[in-house]
């Protein structure tokens, strides 16, 4: 069984990457690395295939994501510090 599962997400992946392939969308916006085909989900391979998401790899999507975790967190703290300030 679990030859099985690592055989399918091995066709699943390969067959992921030649999608991206034929459609010129094998490579990271961001940074230019290749794009794994087992990294992306098959609703995200859909909206790279149909232009509504840019073709962008986990690293780069881990790295927005913390960015704008980052950017909430001092503009809760910032907004903490100027009502402290005039109250």
């Amino acid at each position: 069984m679990i030859g099985e599962s690592s055989l399918n997400e091995s066709n699943y992946s390969e067959s992921t990457e030649l999608e991206l392939r034929k459609a010129g969308k094998d490579y990271c916006v961001r940074c230019g690395m290749m794009i794994q085909g087992f990294d992306i989900s098959p609703k995200r391979l859909e909206r790279f295939l149909q232009d509504k998401e840019k073709p962008i790899c986990s690293r780069c999507r881990k790295i927005v994501s913390l960015r704008w975790k980052v950017v909430s967190i001092v503009a809760l703290i910032l907004v903490t510090v100027i009502v402290m300030v005039k109250f």
